[in-house]
C-alpha cells in the first residue's frame, strides 16, 4: 500500500491508468493474496452457505417426522369467510349489496364486534377500494360505525395500485395489516382480459405471495351477466381458498321442498327486472351466500344475511339463515295442512254426492267418482283413487257388478 501511495505522489507527477492499474495488481500479488490465503475459498463458502438457507429445498422432511410434528389448531377471522394466510373470492352480480357487506365486515374485524352472531376479535384490516368515489366510501364508512374503528384503514382509487403494479404490493407493509380487502378486482386489474392467461397467472402470484406471508385477502368479483358464474379466468377460484357466490334473496320465501338455496331467483341480468322491483323503495335486502369451494375445512352451509341500511342512521347486518329456514319449514307445515283440508272437503263432497246418488236410484260409478275428485277438488288421478279407497269402509263401501262387462264397481253410502 505504501508503493501505491508513494505511486500517487510520485514526486508531484501522476502516472497513467494502465501504470495505476499495473501497480494494483502487483500489490495483490505482493502483499495482499499471500497475507491472505485462502480468503476466496472463504467467500465461496460463505456464499454457498447462503444460497443452502434460502434454498426451499432445505425445508422436505421425511413423513414420519412431518407426522409428528404438532398440528396447530386452525383460527378464523371471521367464521367461514376470512382466515390467516387464506384468499376469499366472493362473486355477486352488480348492485347487490356485497360492497356493503365487505365494509360491515371491514368494521367488524377492526372493531371486534359481533359478527353473524359470533364475536370476533379485532384484527387490522385495509380496505383497498378502486372502484368508489372517496365521498361514497366515507358516508358508507360512517354509516357502518367507522368512526371508532382504530384498526380499519383505508386506501382509495386516486392512490390504490392496481394488481398489476407487482413492485407497489411487493412493498405491502405486512407488519402493518392482518387483512387486505380489495374491492373489487375488476378494477385492480384493468387491462387483463380473460385470454391473457399469463398476466392473470401473475396478479395471481401476487396474490399468493401475500397470503403465503400470513396476510388474510378478502377479494369481490362482479359475475357474469347470466349470473352463473364470476368475471374473469377460472384460474382465480383455482387458487383461492374460498370461493362464494352470492345471489339477492330480498323477498324470498322458501317452499321447504327442497334445500333454500335450490329455489332462489335467478340471478342473471334478464332477471333484473324482477330484482329491482323487489329492493325498490327497501332499505332491508337479503343476501345468499352459496360456497363453491371452501380448502379450510369442512365445507359450510350456505347462509344468509339481512343488510338494514337506513337513511340518515346507522347500518347494520344480521345472520338471517335460521329464519330462512324456519320459514321453509313453516310453507311446508302450510301446504300439508292445506292438502289435508282439501282431502276432508273432498271427502265429505264425494260421500254427500254418493248419498244423493243412492237415493236417487243410481249408484255412483266409481270412475265417475273418480273424475268428480279430479274435476271439483282439482286432485290428481292418483290422489282420488287413493282418496276413494282410503275411506272405503268408513264413508261408503265398493261393490263390484258381477257379470257386467269390464266389471264395473259401484260406490254406496254406509
Amino acid at each position: 500500500m505504501q508503493t501505491l501511495a508513494a505511486f500517487r505522489s510520485g514526486n508531484g507527477k501522476q502516472g497513467s491508468r494502465a501504470e495505476a492499474a499495473r501497480m494494483v495488481a502487483k500489490v495483490w500479488e505482493t502483499t495482499i493474496k499471500p497475507e491472505v490465503p485462502g480468503l476466496a475459498a472463504a467467500v465461496a463458502e460463505l456464499e454457498a452457505a447462503e444460497r443452502a438457507a434460502e434454498s426451499p429445498w432445505r425445508h422436505v422432511q421425511a413423513a414420519p417426522a412431518f407426522l409428528q410434528e404438532p398440528d396447530t389448531a386452525f383460527e378464523g377471522l371471521a367464521r367461514d369467510l376470512v382466515a390467516p394466510g387464506a384468499v376469499t373470492f366472493v362473486a355477486a352480480p352488480r348492485g347487490l349489496g356485497k360492497t356493503q357487506f365487505a365494509h360491515a365486515l371491514a368494521v367488524a374485524l377492526a372493531t371486534g364486534a359481533r359478527f353473524r352472531g359470533e364475536f370476533i376479535k379485532p384484527v387490522r384490516v385495509l380496505l383497498v377500494d378502486r372502484d368508489n368515489p372517496r365521498a361514497i366510501v366515507k358516508q358508507r364508512l360512517r354509516a357502518w360505525g367507522a368512526l371508532g374503528a382504530d384498526h380499519l384503514s383505508v386506501l382509495t382509487r386516486e392512490h390504490a395500485p392496481a394488481l398489476t403494479e407487482r413492485e407497489a404490493w411487493a412493498q405491502f407493509p405486512l407488519h402493518d395489516f392482518d387483512v387486505c380487502i380489495i374491492d373489487p378486482v375488476g378494477s385492480a386489474t384493468e387491462g387483463i382480459t380473460e385470454k391473457e392467461g399469463k398476466a392473470t397467472s401473475e396478479v395471481l402470484a401476487t396474490i399468493r405471495d401475500l397470503a403465503g406471508q400470513g396476510l388474510a385477502l378478502l377479494l369481490l368479483s362482479n359475475a357474469t351477466k347470466d349470473g352463473l358464474a364470476y368475471k374473469g379466468r377460472g384460474d382465480w377460484a383455482d387458487r383461492a381458498d374460498v370461493v362464494y357466490e352470492v345471489r339477492d334473496a330480498t323477498e324470498f320465501t322458501p317452499s321447504g321442498s327442497k334445500p333454500w338455496w335450490e329455489e332462489l331467483p335467478p340471478a342473471g341480468d334478464a332477471a333484473w327486472a324482477d330484482r329491482a322491483a323487489r329492493r325498490k323503495g327497501r332499505t332491508e335486502f337479503h343476501l345468499a351466500f352459496i360456497p363453491s369451494k371452501f380448502c379450510l375445512g369442512p365445507e359450510p352451509e350456505p347462509f344468509c344475511v339481512e343488510l338494514r341500511l337506513p337513511k340518515g342512521g346507522f347500518w347494520s347486518l344480521i345472520d338471517v339463515t335460521a329464519e330462512l329456514v324456519q320459514a321453509g319449514e313453516a310453507s311446508r307445515e302450510a301446504r300439508a295442512e292445506a292438502k289435508r283440508q282439501q282431502r276432508v272437503t273432498a271427502v265429505n263432497a264425494l260421500a254427500e254426492l254418493v248419498a244423493h246418488r243412492e237415493a236417487a236410484g243410481q249408484p255412483l260409478l266409481k270412475t265417475d267418482a273418480r273424475d268428480f275428485l279430479r274435476q271439483e277438488h282439482k286432485l290428481t288421478a292418483r290422489e282420488a283413487g287413493e282418496l276413494i279407497a282410503a275411506q272405503a269402509g268408513v264413508r261408503w263401501q265398493i261393490e263390484t257388478v258381477q257379470g257386467a262387462r269390464g266389471s264395473p264397481q259401484l260406490l254406496h253410502p254406509l
